[in-house]
């Protein structure tokens, strides 16, 4: 399984929808994997009717997603509803007066019905194949231009429907976690136990889930839990991808990998993936604008 927390962030810095996760994979006979991105960004995009060549693609939405239960399953998701997602075309209506641009942007609830619907047919395949493993768990979050506000889905299914995906949306507030994966109760009381030793005011206390993450990690108490950490941040304008770095090895990593040794340059470029936090000690960062 996993662990994924997604809140809302008044921080001081980088105010919206934050989300942590760890990176490991196992099955039954245990780890297969600490380096497995949970957490995406899929951007929404179209081409211009003249741009025949699709070399000017217009952005104009990026909802994050994340899952956990099967791997399979929330990877195979993910790249459907990005693949679908980031080559769009405008709709043409006969007879009818032309929609705004900005009517025809979908909402994060018709874009979490969209998961909703793709993960069924992986559902029911899979569990055809393979019961035990037809399990799955997602959020989609961000900033919903339609409704300019703040949104959060998660979708599940359960024992009692194994292969429906209910659709839920998620109450927002600083106080609110929404948590995935594994040991679900448990990420949800160290979280509150943290925030207690801080001031509500400071980046620690909306930070917490954050701590806790890196309190698990470097514990391995929860053997399905660990790795690396991986942490987004979905703002207004943008998603932010939040490198992670650590006292031993201070250059920015993503789920264990290092941007710069690891991955390194491309052609001519580097990843423009730069701004990161440090990991945090069980009391937070001294420093808290670190």
């Amino acid at each position: 399984m996993t662990s994924i927390v997604c809140w809302l962030n008044d921080d001081a810095y980088f105010k919206g929808l934050w989300a942590v996760a760890d990176s490991r994979v196992t099955d039954r006979y245990g780890v297969l994997s600490d380096n497995v991105p949970k957490i995406f960004s899929i951007p929404l995009q179209y081409y211009m009717d003249g741009d025949i060549f699709h070399e000017r693609p217009v952005r104009f939405l990026s909802p994050m997603f994340g899952f956990s239960g099967s791997t399979f399953i929330g990877l195979n998701v993910k790249e459907v509803l990005s693949n679908y997602l980031g080559n769009l075309s405008p709709i043409s209506y006969y007879g009818e007066p032309l929609p705004t641009f900005e009517e025809r942007i979908p909402t994060l609830f018709e874009i979490a019905k969209l998961a909703k619907r793709i993960g069924e047919i992986y559902l029911q395949s899979v569990g055809q194949l393979s019961p035990g493993s037809a399990k799955c768990e997602f959020v989609l979050f961000g900033f919903c231009r339609r409704s300019q506000e703040f949104k959060a889905f998660k979708l599940f299914n359960s024992p009692a429907n194994p292969a429906s995906i209910t659709v839920v949306d998620q109450s927002l507030s600083d106080d609110n976690c929404i948590v995935l994966g594994d040991r679900k109760d448990e990420v949800q009381a160290r979280i509150g136990e943290k925030r207690v030793r801080f001031s509500r005011a400071s980046l620690n206390w909306g930070r917490s889930p954050i701590i806790v993450m890196a309190d698990i990690l470097r514990s391995e108490g929860i053997s399905s839990i660990g790795g690396h950490m991986q942490l987004w941040t979905a703002l207004r304008f943008e998603n932010r991808l939040m490198t992670i770095s650590h006292l031993n090895s201070p250059l920015p990593q993503h789920v264990g990998l290092s941007l710069f040794e690891d991955l390194g340059q491309v052609g001519g470029f580097l990843t423009g993936h730069a701004i990161g936090l440090s990991t945090p000690g069980p009391e937070g960062w001294s420093d808290p604008a670190t």
